[in-house]
């Protein structure tokens, strides 16, 4: 049995960890000022306890699937002592995308509203309704492995993981919503790698129309041509127009990127198996981004041709990304 005293010898220890609920909620956000008698709970999720005789350098958190699959990957605290780090039974959330270009049409007149202004890695947020659809969706009922990791150091326990006593879905209908729950969070991790990928594109068009303008360059009219290619592909996946309110999405159609996070919403609500209807929608989304994706790769031979032109006009030449995919 571990006490405290024999405790202090082990350079780190992984404490065994309690059952964790998977709650799901029950009132909605907004309900109104809480009371001063409202009582206060636990932290939602898994606590994950360990103990560290100094401090440490960093730490690692892995959470891992009965198929030894890597469920999320935590950064750990690192203070002497006791620690603790909570897990939110959630998978590792979808790729975000970054926009570098400025909402379609807008020009810079001024200071921008903070909203619009790129943060110190050059990229600002595409907010969207339906950004719910960005997390990881939660786990399933099971048992999980937590491993926890310093320098060459290794630790590991389990973790069980319920379900929440107070619904009614089976854990088979849970094990079904969490399989279409990943597919979406991957469909969307793709659509947010194709925007990556053609916002550094119209980010390089527009750093060298600006060269080309300020020397009359005969390319500088032919660049928004090809700007206007991208544009024609990355205007499929979400407004351009957007400006980084959520009232934005709803002045324009709905595009993919919102699509698949309001389905990933939905989804989600409850101990449901997914229903027909929305197994059905999925289809039809995953096969516009199939349309997209080859839309995208038709334009290479196009921003090819433009590098050649740049080239031979001793202008700065456009970095191609390839398509990524999330698995």
């Amino acid at each position: 049995n571990l006490n405290l005293s024999n405790l202090q010898n082990h350079h780190i220890h992984l404490f065994k960890q309690r059952p964790a609920s998977r709650f799901q909620r029950i009132s909605m956000p907004g309900r109104g000022k809480s009371s001063p008698a409202d009582g206060r709970n636990p932290r939602y999720g898994a606590s994950i306890n360990y103990y560290l005789k100094e401090k440490a350098d960093s730490i690692k958190i892995y959470i891992y699937d009965e198929e030894n699959n890597l469920v999320r990957e935590m950064d750990g605290s690192t203070g002497k002592g006791i620690n603790r780090v909570q897990w939110n039974l959630q998978y590792d959330r979808a790729t975000e995308p970054k926009l570098r270009t400025l909402p379609f049409g807008m020009e810079i007149d001024g200071a921008l509203p903070e909203r619009l202004r790129e943060n110190s890695d050059g990229w600002r947020p595409l907010v969207t309704w339906g950004y719910g659809g960005f997390a990881g969706p939660m786990v399933k009922p099971g048992t999980y492995t937590v491993k926890i990791t310093n320098g060459d150091k290794e630790l590991q326990t389990e973790l069980k993981v319920e379900k929440d006593p107070n619904t009614t879905g089976t854990e088979a209908e849970i094990a079904e919503q969490t399989t279409l729950a990943l597919e979406i969070r991957d469909a969307i991790s793709e659509v947010a790698n194709l925007v990556n990928d053609m916002e550094w594109i119209r980010k390089q068009i527009d750093d060298v129309q600006q060269i080309a303008n300020e020397v009359e360059h005969q390319m500088r009219d032919d660049l928004q041509r090809y700007d206007s290619t991208v544009v024609s592909v990355e205007k499929r996946l979400f407004q351009l127009t957007l400006t980084g309110t959520f009232a934005d999405d709803l002045r324009g159609p709905t595009m993919l990127y919102s699509k698949l996070m309001n389905l990933a919403d939905q989804v989600q609500e409850g101990d449901y198996k997914p229903t027909d209807q929305q197994k059905e929608v999925y289809a039809l989304h995953m096969a516009e981004l199939e349309e997209i994706k080859q839309a995208y790769t038709n334009i290479k031979p196009v921003l090819a041709d433009l590098n050649k032109k740049l080239s031979s006009g001793n202008l700065p030449t456009i970095v191609i990304p390839d398509i990524k995919e999330d698995k």
